[in-house]
């Protein structure tokens, strides 16, 4: 019988030490960053410059014209390399 375990976030158990380290983080974004291919890290580009442009407020962006939604980018990073790599929902805020 093979037991499957729900994907834990936590990388270390002890909650002082786990807020330290980001060693998690960076083994997702490397494992996941692997498997792309080259449209993959074009949408990731275009990805990252529209969550750069999404922090301007919105009615700014209305007045210059760029037609972007500020509510469409309510997601982390990890969220977006997952959903890139086998799919999924964007707004889990994975790290």
């Amino acid at each position: 019988t093979i037991l499957l375990k729900p994907y834990d976030e936590r990388y270390l158990s002890n909650p002082l030490f786990g807020r330290l380290t980001e060693t998690k983080f960076h083994d997702n974004m490397l494992y996941f960053g692997s498997l792309f291919g080259d449209d993959d890290r074009e949408r990731l580009i275009t990805n990252q410059i529209d969550k750069m442009v999404a922090i301007v407020p919105q009615n700014f962006l209305d007045f210059l014209g760029i037609k972007l939604k500020k509510d469409d980018y309510f997601y982390s990073n990890g969220d977006f390399y997952a959903s890139l790599n086998h799919g999924g929902a964007l707004g889990g805020y994975a790290t």
